[in-house]
């Protein structure tokens, strides 16, 4: 490679008070226009996380020292390519958002989310057919006693000293992340591959980094197994920890992935469990998303939508295997496991939304629903993460019991065919399913994945020796979502079909009074209370008015259930939950 057209980002984090990341970047001009000017930009989203977020609004005092410019968009420059070619840029980004997707600093850590820190030319990230194909450099300057560590990407990237990164392309530097603090790390074998665990930010100390290395490397042996091998060099899972309020996240990347650590994790088997699970999704990305994936998110325009009808694939299945290959490997019991899976399907079975929307049309929609809920989310919309779940599993059960193979058999066939260098998209994905499992899986695609449908999970379970036990209706339902907002009780959503979305109460409704009295708890326990089929009456504040309104509350109407395993069933059962739950290896 030239010297002379490596891009170099200088990223100064050491103002952990104000928050601000300074950024200065020197950047050879590869794709200049006939006019002599270039297009200098930032995206708009970042690799797996399905949404515009606009990550200029976080930019300040953009300079080009040594170049006319001129700001065309929102997120764009044009910008008179100067003599030496290179353009040299300043620019400060303000950085308190936290998650996975986004920038952070502060006196504990950093955060840097590539996607959304660092400038290039748009032809990297925007232009599929002008793709750069040059290397980018990242130094940081650090505080005092804080080191730096980088998912980046084995294949073409590489630490350079102790503060310093090089990946191979902007593509590479955006498929990754840094965390910089005082880091803890944790470095274990799995499936034959060196794995690092790094973890840092407030009250880091309060997660125990041996026992979530553990629980990763089983669940990443397990996955080994499941596809033959490991696709990678080394991975790297680069968490920082957070307040247990903000609950937990991840995104994957091609080589490791960013993570979101509670720092209540491992406190309780509970909530340790809960984690590995999200260790094991994100992990099982390195094979269904970074690597098995279609055209259009696997280099994707980064300056608008890459819509994709095969979420419900990518982020589902992958929704599937994060529990069921912790109870393979032993991370959850057998119970604990049919526990999660009835707490899929209790969840499901009360929204609504889960046969509002198809599986594909929720994929596609992922841009503007699932990421940017409305007040009747849970009544229009469906999950293709939980949903598409539920649609795996339920394709594995029907397939096993038939004995016409397994959705094991299926990924697996899938792998070797995109490792065979065949393209992926759903049309590939249903012509292999429908060889490896015959025309079930073409009624099946059709049923759930076009149709909407809500697979009978309770029959399904019978064959393998579990049995659903339905809980008896107690109280009453009026059908609402109710959610707690500084000391007031606040109707999130009125579900489409109860009557109490038929008798017109709405969200951001304030509850008032029920029967005339005031309303001390959850609402939807006051309610549960009362006789199914006698009207009640129901007082709220809609913004300065005060509405009364009457409705009969109702019998749930999916009632929840619990499954077990059922001591007295036979040789067969136990074969086939033995094949589905137990370990493949050997």
């Amino acid at each position: 490679m030239k010297t002379s057209n490596v891009v170099v980002h200088r990223v100064d984090l050491t103002d952990t008070t104000g928050h601000r990341i300074r950024v200065s970047v020197d950047l050879p001009i590869l794709c200049p226009l006939p006019d002599g000017s270039a297009e200098i930009g930032l995206p708009s989203w970042t690799p797996g996380s399905y949404m515009i977020r606009d990550y200029a609004r976080q930019l300040t005092s953009v300079d080009f020292a040594n170049s006319d410019a001129e700001k065309i968009g929102k997120d764009r420059w044009r910008v008179r390519v100067p003599k030496n070619g290179v353009i040299r840029i300043t620019y400060e980004a303000f950085a308190y958002e936290r998650s996975v997707r986004t920038n952070w600093l502060s006196d504990t850590h950093a955060f840097i989310a590539p996607a959304a820190l660092f400038l290039d030319e748009v032809a990297s990230f925007g232009d599929l057919h002008r793709r750069l194909n040059r290397p980018h450099r990242v130094e940081f300057r650090l505080p005092k006693g804080w080191t730096v560590e980088g998912v980046v990407g084995s294949e073409g990237a590489e630490a350079v000293g102790r503060s310093a990164f090089v990946a191979a392309t902007y593509e590479t530097l955006v498929d990754g992340a840094f965390l910089a603090g005082s880091l803890r790390t944790k470095a274990f074998r799995a499936g034959g591959k060196p794995h690092r665990f790094v973890v840092g930010g407030p009250d880091a100390d309060r997660v125990d980094l041996d026992a979530v290395a553990e629980d990763a490397a089983k669940a990443v042996a397990e996955a080994s197994t499941l596809f033959g091998g490991l696709p990678y060099a080394q991975y790297t899972f680069l968490g920082y920890t957070a307040p247990p309020q903000e609950g937990m996240g991840g995104l994957e990347h091609r080589d490791g992935c960013a993570l979101q650590i509670p720092t209540d994790a491992t406190v309780t088997p509970e909530r340790r469990a809960a984690f590995a699970g999200l260790v094991a999704h994100e992990h099982f990305h390195a094979w269904n998303v970074k690597r098995l994936t279609d055209a259009t998110i696997d280099a994707p325009d980064l300056t608008r939508e890459a819509s994709t009808s095969m979420l419900w694939f990518h982020e589902g299945f992958t929704s599937y295997y994060d529990d069921l290959l912790l109870v393979r490997s032993g991370v959850i019991s057998e119970t604990a496991y049919l526990s999660i899976l009835a707490d899929l399907r209790n969840t499901l079975s009360a929204m609504p939304g889960a046969s509002a929307q198809s599986l594909h049309d929720a994929s596609i929609d992922a841009w503007i629903k699932f990421y940017k809920k409305n007040d009747e989310w849970r009544s229009a919309s469906v999950s293709y993460y939980a949903q598409g779940a539920l649609c795996a599993a339920a394709l594995d059960l029907e397939a096993r019991a038939s004995g016409t193979g397994s959705v094991d058999a299926l990924m697996r066939a899938l792998w070797l065919r995109r490792e065979a260098g065949e393209p992926f998209h759903e049309s590939a994905w249903l012509s292999c399913a429908v060889e490896i499992l015959g025309p079930r899986a073409m009624k099946w695609h059709t049923r759930y994945v076009s149709g909407g449908a809500l697979p009978p999970l309770d029959a399904l379970l019978a064959p393998f020796g579990v049995v659903a036990e339905h809980a008896k209706p107690v109280g009453a339902w009026a059908g609402v979502v109710n959610r707690l907002e500084a000391g007031r009780w606040i109707v999130d959503e009125a579900l489409a079909g109860g009557p109490a979305r038929e008798a017109g109460l709405s969200p951001r409704d304030e509850w008032v009074a029920i029967d005339g009295r005031r309303i001390v708890g959850d609402p939807s326990g006051v309610i549960a209370g009362k006789k199914p089929g006698a009207k009640i009456s129901v007082t709220v504040f809609r913004s300065d008015r005060l509405v009364t309104l009457t409705f009969a509350p109702r019998a749930h109407p999916a009632p929840p259930v619990t499954y077990s395993v059922n001591s007295k069933a036979g040789a067969t059962a136990k074969r086939l939950r033995k094949a589905w739950l137990g370990t493949l290896r050997k």
